[in-house]
């Protein structure tokens, strides 16, 4: 899944850019919220995206390269707006922008109609009361088999400030992910931009592509839960309960007696012994290590459950 700016969110210009650089921050949050929830971290923009205007006499360009602004924010948006025209590589969803046009309040809205086409997040800038909702209704003009012009409406997801995903979105975002995962090289080619919280240790590609295939949905939430947590642990220590679904630690036995079993290489060839696991569908499990947070994990085996003293 997508994020895609709607170019239309651009008018009115801010008033001065003072209020231009707000905007900006508010709009760059979204996209962090966004990229919690598991969406590729890019975004898609029109042609001439960093020559839009913020504000009278500044653009996208200037606000990047303006020193009152942060140095890492505007690095962050560099590298994400990479992807110009909005459909760039897309050609099915070309394909379809052919024979229809997607209108918001009269307007052609190209952004919005990538959206529509693509099943991505729609995002704008907080610039008026149009923006400032979870979805907007767009207008969808087809011409039918007999060449006739078709009028539909659609509610379109989208979000110009964090509340918008949090509050509305994330069940949709999930779900629409996870639908698009549908074999295990496509989960393991696609990690780092569902799971960027997360360290794949070594020998879990070997792993994922033995498993079952009727097992992927499973793993895939278990590791969206674990991403999930990641983003929200700014800082402390590890909360074993706070985790959001099944998961436990290894007793004592287990720990000492089967210490090998439990022991992966992880980044340049740190041997770490895992004694944490999310538990899914028996016999199923994600052997996980909170050491490199706050923020980020460690994933040492995907695979069944490893042996306790329950085993002989």
């Amino acid at each position: 899944m997508d994020l895609i700016f709607n170019e239309l969110s651009l008018a009115p210009c801010a008033p001065s850019r003072e209020i231009a650089r707000e905007r900006v921050k508010t709009f760059l949050e979204t996209l962090r919220t966004a990229f919690s929830q598991g969406i590729s971290r890019q975004l898609r923009t029109q042609e001439a995206f960093k020559d839009s205007l913020l504000a009278e006499g500044y653009s996208w360009w200037a606000w990047m390269t303006d020193s009152v602004v942060d140095k890492e924010e505007r690095q962050y948006l560099k590298a994400l707006a990479t992807r110009t025209p909005f459909l760039d590589g897309l050609q099915d969803a070309q394909d379809q922008s052919m024979s229809c046009e997607v209108f918001f309040d009269n307007k052609k809205a190209e952004g919005l109609g990538a959206a529509y086409f693509t099943e991505g997040l729609s995002v704008s800038l907080n610039s008026n009361s149009h923006w400032d909702m979870p979805f907007l209704v767009v207008t969808i003009h087809e011409l039918n088999d007999g060449g006739e012009l078709i009028e539909s409406h659609h509610d379109l997801p989208h979000a110009s400030h964090p509340d918008h995903i949090e509050k509305h979105h994330q069940s949709w975002i999930q779900e629409t992910i996870k639908r698009s995962v549908t074999s295990w090289s496509d989960l393991w080619e696609s990690r780092t931009g569902f799971f960027p919280s997360l360290i794949f240790c070594e020998g879990i590609r070997e792993q994922m592509l033995d498993l079952p295939k009727n097992t992927l949905q499973s793993f895939v939430r278990g590791l969206f839960c674990l991403e999930k947590y990641c983003q929200s642990w700014g800082s402390g220590g590890f909360d074993l309960s706070a985790l959001g679904c099944q998961s436990s630690s290894e007793g004592e036995v287990s720990k000492t007696r089967f210490k090998d079993e439990r022991t992966f290489s992880c980044q340049d060839g740190q041997k770490i012994t895992f004694i944490y696991h999310v538990k899914l569908a028996n016999p199923w499990r994600i052997y996980f290590d909170p050491t490199p947070g706050p923020g980020r994990m460690f994933v040492g085996y995907v695979g069944r459950h490893l042996r306790t003293k329950h085993d002989h």
